[in-house]
């Protein structure tokens, strides 16, 4: 069977071992952060491109139109009797990538998808680990079942009506059959209640904290869970500070 490998970023592409053979695909939204509304994929498609253009100085439209979008497109026409690899960490900027991606599969086209997360002690993260390491994790990745795949796909359904409760139940469902994403229910309860923002304004009032890359640093490793990127996290800190 043909093998696609649907990466969480670019940081992954470029040091993805060429021993792993099959087609790579990349997400590189933040779907955690924004409008997900959309009647239809071509509506939210335009929705995203235009909050990410107006929210973000850099990258903006155009690379959302030539970078972005052609490998969703991509990703919906991915062939029959393929195998899909989902690789994507257990913070919640990649699950809800993750669960976008997942969204976009026809199940109706006897593919094989499976799920790839980092181990612990790099739980959050690929960038830890060796390529001998990227291969062991490819030969034991987490088979997706039918029954998993359409509780993914409807526990994106309900991220995008922000319907707290039944995430919550759908992503409890989903950290019981991976045990890797244990933590997933209480992660996204932090996260609805905006947690984040009450870690960042305690790490902003620290004196020893005086500028944005040293409140960004400890934020990572006070909140690992978040996976927020810079960019992300940068808008929040000029909000709380008013820049």
């Amino acid at each position: 069977m043909r093998a696609v490998h649907i990466l969480n970023g670019d940081a992954l592409l470029e040091r993805f071992p060429e021993s792993i053979s099959g087609d790579l695909l990349v997400c590189r939204e933040c779907l955690i952060d924004g409008p997900l509304q959309g009647r239809n994929p071509e509506t939210f498609f335009a929705n995203r491109m235009a909050y990410l253009d107006v929210s973000y100085e850099d990258p903006g439209g155009e690379f959302y139109l030539e970078a972005v979008l052609p490998q969703f497109e991509l990703m919906m026409n991915i062939p029959e009797q393929s195998k899909v690899y989902f690789w994507f960490e257990a913070d919640l900027f990649c699950q809800f990538n993750f669960w976008f991606c997942a969204s976009l599969m026809d199940t109706s086209s006897d593919c094989e998808y499976y799920l790839v997360l980092p181990p612990e002690p790099h739980q959050y993260g690929f960038s830890g680990l060796k390529n001998s390491e990227l291969e062991v994790l490819q030969e034991i990745a987490i088979p997706i079942s039918a029954l998993l795949m359409a509780s993914i796909q409807e526990l994106w359904k309900a991220a995008r009506k922000a319907d707290q409760k039944k995430v919550n139940t759908l992503a409890t469902m989903l950290s019981i059959a991976v045990p890797g994403l244990k933590d997933l229910p209480s992660f996204l309860e932090q996260f609805y209640k905006q947690h984040y923002l009450e870690v960042l304004e305690d790490l902003i009032a620290d004196p020893a904290l005086n500028d944005f890359p040293s409140v960004f640093r400890a934020f990572m490793k006070q909140e690992p869970q978040y996976g927020f990127g810079d960019l992300l996290l940068k808008r929040y800190y000029d909000q709380l500070t008013h820049q």
